[in-house]
């Protein structure tokens, strides 16, 4: 399966060559003119390198229009008639070409003639230093295209100006997805240099804040906690033009005043809604509103398996068999997803998330309780993000009411953001709820980020399984699709018995766009896709 699935990518290629809170009306009216797209968000990007530390989930939409990579994801329409990306067909960026050896060892790769957005020409060792800087930058970037078998610079190498090979270290299925991701951005390689420091030999601080990449949009301003102003850049290559010339990416904190501007048609673009929200303005249709099930995503509770007293399954097991499920999905998320509750036999097919066979039964949650040697109960302290209070707190609300039922007595604690995910990724929670989503549409590497005993910064749960290890980390090399299927179907038993997540939905990204505009596309990260969106 890998061999055919790592091809089924290759070939395709081959043979395709706060501040807005006081903002008046005219104002907005007047950022919305005929080729200026207005994008309000609840938050913006905190860096214009996602390479950076602590660059944050907007930064990923804003790379993905600033930037180019090797190659892309092509499209597939869905059945509201906006686009998604099709994780199995890969399509030429910067690249125009690309041709697998025989022996399924290297990739070799022709760019196509084109320049950056400071008219330095875009050359093959531009390419090489922007995945030499990818593999070799610690944390995410680094993690992220170690999972495609992308460990060193040695693997890189430049054959002529316009020639680039990338050996593999392994057959690995992910190598090529790694390619098209928001990781491997090809930066102005000329520029950073003269912007580098010994301290600093890949120019991280200087690409933090300063424009310096080739992609359909080019920085124009960038006012942290304000707005973000891109502009179109003429000469970008990579794919069809939009005929916005400018997009403002505006910051609204708050959720009433980015409804009232998107109903009254004075802006043109929002995703940043909660549920209630998203539900009213479908209901009012007051503006176009496109639902996609996240590939690859849930949001869930989860439960630290190296902490008493989550560190006994049956525990774990009780809680699953005492959530309040239906309630939260009408009450706290409106409906807004599929549920992933109530399985009545194995899944029909490989297909993740799949519904978990837990359904609220208190009878079942109490004896297990009994059984870990809680008969009584006991107290604990649930954590939730005070940045998505008004999502999060009625799910802790109910999830405390139900608990109660069953003698366990949950303190909800609201936690900012950035504290929230920095204690996640140190394994320091003991009970939460969270937001999760693996980029590529293959079960076994959703598992390889949330489940593997390396204990990366996805795994919440601080979850250690020596066979769900070993299962992962075959399942990424097997070849034979019985085979595979087999493991993964193991991993899910696993995942289910073992129950460290607690899957509540796979969620939408509910988006909403001004009557008129078009061009809306889901992509993996589950950010707004900014290049292709079209005024009337």
């Amino acid at each position: 399966m890998l061999r055919r699935d790592l091809l089924r990518h290759a070939t395709f290629a081959t043979t395709a060559g706060g501040v807005l809170a006081t903002t008046t009306l005219p104002q907005a009216l007047a950022q919305s003119r005929s080729n200026t797209l207005l994008i309000l968000v609840e938050a913006g990007p905190n860096s214009l390198d996602i390479h950076a530390p602590g660059a944050n989930r907007p930064t990923q939409a804003l790379v993905w229009a600033t930037f180019d990579r090797l190659m892309g994801f092509a499209d597939t329409t869905l059945p509201q008639g906006h686009k998604m990306y099709d994780y199995f067909h890969l399509t030429p960026e910067l690249a125009e070409s690309w041709v697998l050896s025989p022996d399924g060892t290297f990739i070799d790769f022709t760019l196509k003639q084109t320049k950056f957005h400071s008219g330095n020409p875009v050359t093959s060792a531009d390419v090489k230093w922007s995945l030499d800087r990818a593999v070799t930058l610690p944390g995410f970037p680094k993690n992220q295209m170690n999972s495609g078998s992308m460990f060193e610079p040695a693997q890189f190498e430049v054959l002529d100006e316009r020639r680039i090979r990338v050996h593999w270290k392994n057959p690995d299925k992910l190598l090529l997805p790694n390619l098209s991701n928001a990781i491997p951005n090809i930066f102005d390689s000329e520029l950073l240099k003269a912007h580098a420091t010994a301290a600093d030999p890949w120019a991280v601080e200087y690409a933090r804040a300063n424009n310096c990449g080739g992609g359909a949009f080019k920085v124009a301003a960038w006012r942290p906690g304000q707005e973000t102003i891109l502009e179109r850049f003429a000469d970008w290559k990579g794919g069809p033009q939009t005929n916005v010339q400018r997009i403002i990416i505006r910051e609204v904190p708050s959720a009433a005043t980015r409804r009232a501007l998107i109903e009254r048609g004075d802006a043109d673009v929002l995703a940043d809604l909660p549920p209630k929200d998203f539900s009213e303005l479908i209901a009012a249709r007051r503006a176009t509103v496109f639902s996609t099930p996240m590939a690859n995503a849930w949001r869930f509770l989860g439960m630290n398996t190296q902490k008493k007293p989550f560190d006994d399954k049956h525990v774990r097991q009780a809680i699953a068999w005492a959530v309040p499920y239906e309630d939260i999905f009408k009450a706290a998320l409106f409906e807004r997803g599929r549920k992933l509750w109530g399985a009545t036999g194995a899944p029909a097919d490989l297909s993740w998330p799949s519904p978990s066979p837990y359904s609220t039964n208190l009878d079942k949650a109490r004896a297990l309780l009994a059984e870990a040697g809680y008969p009584n109960g006991f107290e604990t302290t649930f954590h939730l993000d005070i940045s998505q209070a008004t999502l999060h707190e009625p799910i802790g609300l109910l999830l405390q009411e139900g608990l109660a039922k069953i003698g366990i007595r949950v303190t909800l604690e609201k936690v900012p953001a950035g504290q929230l995910r920095g204690q996640l990724a140190n394994k320091q929670l003991p009970f939460f709820v969270e937001d999760f989503g693996a980029w590529f549409n293959d079960p076994d590497y959703f598992f390889f980020i949330a489940y593997h005993g390396s204990n990366g910064p996805w795994n919440s749960a601080n979850y250690v399984s020596a066979e769900m290890t070993s299962l992962i980390d075959r399942a990424r090399l097997e070849r034979d699709s019985a085979q595979y299927e087999q493991m993964v179907r193991r991993i899910f038993a696993i995942a289910f018995e073992d129950v460290p997540f607690i899957p509540l939905v796979q969620p939408f990204q509910d988006v909403a766009v001004k009557n008129g505009v078009t061009g809306h596309r889901y992509v993996f990260h589950r950010q707004l896709e900014y290049r292709f969106f079209q005024k009337p």
